[in-house]
């Protein structure tokens, strides 16, 4: 059986950690990178079923980096910022995240986010 596979790209190391610590599971593995150089070069080499992205990074605009990843692949993108303005959810979403997430948040939650996107676009 193949395992769904996810991409965390997120500057926090901590963050990174505690996602893919918690998600990591007979069905699941997590991947994390701490840039988006990385990011990019992961999701260039492999497929994943769904990309967590903290849309605050100080080397790209997270608009544009969202729009860049919706170029490259067909994937869910569960976006995490430590805004929780509705603007900038509504720009999130409509800029082409399927899922946000205001951080801080609970472990638990940003898993059941993470399992629904994945229920939803890999059955």
């Amino acid at each position: 059986m193949r395992k769904n596979c996810v991409l965390i790209i997120d500057h926090d190391l901590q963050t990174c950690k505690a996602i893919k610590y918690n998600l990591k599971s007979e069905t699941t593995e997590a991947y994390y990178t701490l840039t988006v150089q990385e990011g990019l070069t992961a999701l260039a080499t492999r497929d994943y079923e769904v990309v967590i992205l903290n849309v605050c990074f100080p080397e790209i605009d997270g608009m544009e980096l969202l729009r860049t990843l919706r170029c490259m692949k067909p994937m869910p993108i569960l976006l995490l910022s430590t805004s929780s303005v509705l603007a900038d959810k509504v720009q999130a979403l409509e800029t082409g995240a399927d899922d946000f997430l205001t951080k801080p948040f609970k472990t638990e939650e940003c898993l059941a986010h993470i399992y629904a996107l994945l229920q939803r676009f890999t059955s």
